[in-house]
């Protein structure tokens, strides 16, 4: 078996041979602005290497434009990216986009619906479109991935848009970009969304 070890804990496969694809994933909580990243690979007999150190500059990824009746689109630097139709604002109203930590997002009470990764708060919140809007959010393969083990916990197949209207999560009408890592969304309101597996089998809509 072989590990990676860094300051947070110690990441153990059990099999006798790496990985096929000889990459070791562990996903680390970052702080904003500059990381140092120590690791150490030891093998099941102690035999380490030497200390791999790496500086990271975690990022944000937050997005924020002026739109007006004319429609226009609103980007983060994830990908995540409203694009609003004309009309879909009477006057110019400032749209910022800011990530939401998966801890701080309200459980969903429906059977079988699961949050996946973190969510996004889009804002003003509970701002109404009047033309409406499309919303695409990215994930990655850690997402489909927690545990690491891999095995991913989630469906891509069964991923769709939620939007929280203050009192449970409400399912949009949305598809998944499997190719692009995408799920892509109709919205009419501005607030909190998040990517969940759906395995329900009767979907609720926002009006």
């Amino acid at each position: 078996g072989i590990s990676a070890k860094d300051s947070l804990g110690k990441v153990t496969f059990t099999a006798l041979a790496a990985p096929t694809d000889n990459y070791v994933v562990k996903q680390l909580p970052l702080i904003v602005g500059l990381n140092t990243v120590s690791i150490i690979a030891e093998d099941n007999a102690g035999n380490k290497s030497a200390a791999w150190v790496e500086s990271v500059t975690y990022v944000e990824a937050k997005g924020s434009s002026l739109i007006n009746k004319d429609g226009g689109t609103v980007s983060a630097d994830d990908t995540t990216r409203i694009s609003f139709n004309t009309g879909s604002v009477l006057t110019g109203v400032n749209v910022t986009i800011t990530p939401v930590a998966n801890s701080d997002l309200e459980k969903p009470t429906k059977a079988g619906v699961t949050i996946m990764g973190e969510g996004k708060l889009l804002q003003p919140e509970n701002l109404v479109l009047h033309a409406g809007a499309d919303l695409q959010i990215p994930y990655t393969r850690l997402d489909l991935d927690p545990d690491f083990d891999g095995i991913p916990n989630f469906n891509e197949s069964k991923l769709k848009l939620y939007y929280w209207d203050e009192t449970q999560w409400i399912r949009t009408d949305s598809q998944v970009d499997i190719a692009n890592k995408l799920v892509k969304g109709k919205i009419n309101h501005l607030g909190r969304y998040a990517i969940m597996q759906d395995l329900s089998v009767t979907p609720a809509k926002v009006n």
